[in-house]
């Protein structure tokens, strides 16, 4: 059986606010009625693709594409982010794709040819 889900009102930094499904971690903890940030959870976002992008940059593929979900929880007040296996639990799918600049160019002069 799936975690229990809760309601959130949460803040990005440019001040939008918007309602998020979360799943509360630290058991019966009341739901802050506060305004949460989205900063942790961009942190961690930013932090993943950074690490990947490093293992792309040492191997050097051509192309290379990256799926992963993402659960949103709370614990003591805070947003925290969970890599998830598979998308039914993922609260956001993220996908990433990259292209080496060698390849968009010999992609770039084959179309003008």
């Amino acid at each position: 059986m799936g975690r229990a889900t809760k309601i959130v009102p949460v803040q990005m930094a440019d001040g939008t606010t918007f309602s998020m499904e979360v799943t509360p971690l630290g058991g019966d903890e009341d739901i802050a009625l506060e305004i949460l940030s989205f900063e942790s959870v961009r942190k961690s976002l930013h932090t993943i693709a950074e690490e990947i992008c490093e293992v792309f940059a040492e191997i050097q593929p051509t192309k290379a594409s990256v799926e992963f979900g993402l659960e949103i929880g709370m614990e003591a007040g805070k947003l925290v982010t969970l890599l998830v296996k598979g998308t039914a639990t993922a609260t956001m799918k993220i996908t990433m794709e990259w292209q080496s600049a060698d390849q968009s160019e010999i992609s770039k002069d084959a179309n003008e040819a």
